[in-house]
């Protein structure tokens, strides 16, 4: 997806109701970023509400409030007029903080361009939306679009009390029903409505499935005393009113939030007279940490409306971007209502999805992808391949590290700042330095086995057993899950696949043994160096003198020459099944692995080494963000002799890339980081370790076909 110039506003009201406004303009081309602040005009609520039915003097008097100071108006319009003479587009952001009512009453989609009266959010130059301030940093990752998954809540057709007539119309839910279907993947869209089933609870299990787009059409309310309601079935079709803070609360409490909720209803982002009485459910839903909400000002049409709605979905199918869709989607709607959308985001970027492959951060890749598969295609026959497997692989078996973490910063009262909350090493660091608890890698196998457990992978609940009873359990679970996926025709399963790149050597930064089973599965009997930098673990747990020292088993192992039927596996932070004080989790654990298998040759024996600075590298499943791939990266550079102006060799790390919603400025993130692998000669791969596998899988597939 296309960086785009953005143009952010902050605004705030200061004494005597003046407007503060912060002017921040970035530009993909340019490292500099141009900010001015400045007063714009004195507030009046009693204004807006008296232009409540006339939208371009609306419009005018939301330009003179914030565009009161000339400076902002040289500051502003040299930009849009850029955007135009380019026929390009600029982002326009406006940041207000849920809190701060009568701003955020406002309707700011009517905003007029500061030298004419050219709505802003329908110029073909401008994406409009409202940047919003979260305090819930929960995070939900661009998905590949065919595996974005989605609930359709639609409550219509509802029945009067008492015999009474239905006290809404119908507003023709299969047509909403169809828009959906036609354009969101029919394979992973669960709905819900039918025969009165869009009741809450309904609504709350769809929701805990974790799903990733939430469509909910369904009409809309404010009660006498301003609390905003949505109005689904009841179990005998009547209606059910779910205010506001009923359903702020049922997403507060999900462990994965959707990154988009699009809630076709009326008045879910505001009134049509634009008052300040309440938070409205959009903006709510904002604050309890949905990526992406779209909901209405006033009473929208239904017809209106659906137009909407068909124009949204399929500008998503087609772009990424939300803000690029909701500005096309407004095109569609007629001129009394194209205003009435609301789009409240915190995607800097605007990626809803992603788009697998490599992209405009790899260029050497971009120009010439056919060339890179070649090359890695001849380098997997050659036997000159390293992968080096990280955590990312196993997330759908046993949970997210960035979900633990979370759950533990929630948990525990971490009370450093948010962006840290999904950062495993630094929450377990806190829990290893603040509370004398069990470790936290005792809490994260009891994760683990939860996860499995709730999933309906075993029916056994060991949860409250000893440590090494759930270690043995989570390890056949395991077993059995490969055990019946090597049985089955999918050939993309990516343990598998990585098993069958036949490498001499693997380097996990995981602690499980998924790989191991895998490699045992295809016949191999692999050599495990797991290294013992951990304290007071000089020997394994029986203390017998007929078992060897850790350090004896290293030496034995590291003197070992590998090949492809005996390929060393080394776990370099940590093997689960060996001893779960190996494990590196905190902050701590990583120092000391980097000093460690710095200055001792047998915990980081030479096989490895030969092959971390003598191959092309594979990383698969590693988050780049994270601080096993941190410190790994740093010791291949410093201690296995990796040369980062080598070109000899092509490296690659599958990975989607920083999330967004956690940066303050994620094209500058992405940037810093291609250019850090770029220098280093690591080609970035935007997707999953699935997709990554599939990709290569099928190039080796081609390859074996045309030889044939």
């Amino acid at each position: 997806m296309q960086d785009l110039p953005s143009l952010e506003l902050r605004l705030r009201l200061q004494e005597a109701n003046r407007l503060y406004v912060a002017c921040e303009y970035s530009h993909p081309s340019s490292e500099e970023v141009q900010a001015i602040e400045a007063l714009g005009g004195q507030f009046s609520e009693a204004k807006f509400l008296a232009l409540a039915n006339d939208i371009n003097g609306y419009g005018r008097e939301l330009a003179n409030l914030l565009f009161a100071d000339p400076r902002v108006v040289a500051f502003c319009a040299p930009i849009f007029a850029d955007a135009m003479k380019a026929q390009g587009v600029v982002r326009v952001r406006i940041a207000i903080t849920a809190s701060a009512l009568p701003l955020n009453a406002l309707h700011w989609e009517k905003l007029l361009h500061p030298t004419d009266d050219v709505p802003l959010a329908r110029a073909r130059y401008v994406v409009f939306s409202r940047l919003t301030v979260q305090s819930d940093w929960r995070t939900s990752g661009p998905r590949r679009l065919d595996s974005l998954s989605s609930l359709m809540c639609l409550a219509d057709d509802l029945r009067g009390r008492d015999g009474q007539p239905p006290p809404f119309p119908s507003f023709g839910g299969a047509a909403f029903e169809l828009a959906a279907k036609t354009y969101l993947e029919g394979d992973n869209l669960q709905s819900i409505g039918a025969g009165f089933t869009a009741t809450r609870l309904a609504l709350r299990e769809g929701l805990s499935s974790g799903v990733d787009v939430l469509y909910a059409v369904c009409h809309g309310v404010i009660d006498k005393s301003g609390e905003p309601k949505l109005v689904l079935h009841a179990a005998d079709g009547t209606p059910d009113y779910l205010s506001g803070t009923e359903i702020t609360q049922m997403f507060r409490e999900l462990l994965v939030v959707p990154r988009l909720a699009v809630l076709v209803s009326c008045v879910s982002a505001g009134t049509g007279g634009g008052d300040s009485n309440s938070i409205h459910i959009a903006p709510r839903l904002a604050e309890a940490g949905v990526a992406c909400v779209i909901g209405f000002n006033g009473v929208i049409p239904a017809q209106t409306a659906l137009d909407f709605c068909r124009a949204l979905f399929e500008n998503l199918r087609a772009d990424a971007d939300i803000e690029k869709a909701v500005r096309d989607a407004r095109l569609a709607m007629g001129d009394d209502a194209w205003w009435m959308p609301v789009l409240l985001t915190r995607l800097r970027a605007g990626a809803l999805w992603y788009r697998q492959g490599f992209g405009e951060s790899s260029m050497r890749v971009a120009e010439a992808p056919t060339e890179f598969w070649e090359d890695m295609v001849d380098s997997v026959q050659e036997r000159q391949v390293t992968p080096i497997i990280g955590p990312d692989v196993t997330t759908s078996l046993l949970g997210s590290r960035r979900e633990l973490a979370l759950k533990w910063a929630l948990a525990n009262g971490y009370p450093l700042k948010p962006g840290g909350n999904d950062s495993l090493p630094q929450i377990a660091q806190f829990l290893s330095t603040m509370y004398k608890r069990p470790k936290p890698i005792t809490k994260a196998i009891k994760y683990a086995y939860d996860q499995l457990f709730c999933a309906g992978a075993t029916t056994d609940d060991l949860r409250n057993a000893d440590l090494p009873a759930i270690i043995l359990a989570i390890d056949k679970i395991v077993q059995e899950r490969l055990a019946h996926k090597w049985g089955s025709q999918d050939v993309l399963e990516p343990y598998r696949a990585i098993a069958d790149l036949d490498a001499n050597v693997y380097v996990s930064l995981d602690w499980t043994d998924h790989l191991l089973h895998a490699l045992r599965h295809r016949g191999k009997d692999p050599i495990v160096i797991v290294p013992w930098y951990w304290q007071n673990s000089q020997r394994r747990s029986d203390d017998s003198d007929s078992v060897k020292t850790l350090h004896e088993i290293l030496c034995e192992n590291a003197s070992r020459k590998p090949d492809v039927r005996h390929p060393v596996l080394y776990y370099m932070f940590g093997r689960l099944a060996e001893d779960y004080r190996s494990i590196a989790m905190s902050e701590d654990d990583h120092f000391d692995a980097l000093i460690e298998l710095s200055r001792d040759e047998y915990q980081f024996p030479s096989s490895v080494r030969s092959a971390l600075c003598g191959s092309n590298l594979m990383f698969i499943g590693c988050n780049l963000q994270e601080w096993n791939f941190r410190v790994m990266l740093r010791l291949v550079v410093t201690r296995a002799g990796f040369s980062p102006s080598n070109r000899d060799f092509r490296h690659v790390a599958a990975n989607i890339g920083p999330e967004d919603s956690d940066l303050s400025d994620p094209q500058r993130a992405r940037k810093y980081l291609a250019k850090y692998l770029t220098n280093s000669h690591i080609d970035l791969y935007s997707g999953t370790a699935t997709d990554f596998m599939r990709d290569l899988t099928t190039n080796i597939g081609r390859r074996a076909r045309d030889a044939a």
